[in-house]
């Protein structure tokens, strides 16, 4: 019984050796190589040297819920990089499916062949397992304001039941009323959402009513849409999930109306 012991032994020592890797796949896993982390900031840099190519103000791209889909993500980002006129592309949140370091690391390989600066809204599935400490690692923070030629978008994470936290409605006005400047905002969850608390459902209404807020883009809901749900000025868009296969382009005019296309790809 003790030679069979001992063999055991050497045999699960050697296994647990030989695999360097074996652990790589916990749902836990949260470190983030470095050569991935801060992407917002990096793609904020490279955005300062973008020239539009468009007699319009300028143009860019949302995708949203591609979750699993990385083969569908990689076509998309073929068909963006056919497009010449374009600033840079959004995605709407719900890059992973689980919220696990693999799925954002196979996201991060997918949009690095993106030829234009890529920026992301956190989904909820996003916050799964360790989802959301992954993202603040790889991407930044959670709640962030881009200002380009002359518009203020406002990215925000107004995710709950995943997030274990409510959305800050305070920075969000802090942001929306800043300036005076026309505003897009960015968001995974639309303000109708039953992850939205009726109060914050009405302060969402009043901020975008009153604050010169153009268009509120919006993922999480799969299907394409531009209702208005909310009964306000501002135009809502869904471009819905990858799995329609279509991009959204969004085109802003020089006195900040703005027209969108779906293109197949």
């Amino acid at each position: 019984m003790k030679s069979i012991n001992t063999i055991i032994f050497v045999f699960v020592s050697f296994f647990l050796v030989s695999c360097n890797n074996l652990f790589d796949f916990s749902p836990y896993a949260a470190d983030v190589d470095d050569a991935l982390k801060n992407q917002t900031k990096i793609n904020l840099n490279n955005l300062s040297g973008v020239q539009t190519k468009s007699s319009e103000l300028f143009s860019f791209v949302t995708i949203a819920d591609s979750h699993y889909k990385f083969k569908e993500l990689r076509k998309a980002v073929e068909k963006i990089n056919t497009i010449d006129d374009i600033d840079f592309v959004v995605h709407l949140g719900d890059m992973t499916d689980k919220g696990l370091m693999m799925e954002y690391e196979m996201f991060s390989k997918e949009i690095y062949y993106s030829s234009i600066p890529v920026f992301t809204c956190i989904g909820n599935h996003d916050y799964l397992s360790n989802g959301g400490s992954i993202y603040k690692q790889m991407f930044g923070a959670y709640n962030y304001t881009i200002e380009h030629k002359g518009i203020k978008m406002v990215f925000f994470d107004a995710t709950v039941w995943e997030s274990g936290k409510t959305p800050d409605m305070s920075w969000f006005e802090k942001e929306l009323s800043s300036c005076d400047l026309p505003k897009i905002v960015f968001s995974h969850i639309p303000p109708w959402d039953d992850q939205y608390s009726d109060t914050n459902k009405n302060k969402y209404k009043d901020l975008i009513d009153t604050e010169n807020v153009i268009i509120s883009m919006h993922g999480h809901h799969h299907e394409f849409s531009d209702a208005n749900p909310m009964n306000t000025e501002t135009t809502f868009l869904i471009p819905g999930s990858i799995d329609n296969r279509n991009i959204c382009k969004m085109t802003i005019n020089a006195d900040n109306t703005f027209i969108y296309e779906i293109i197949p790809f």
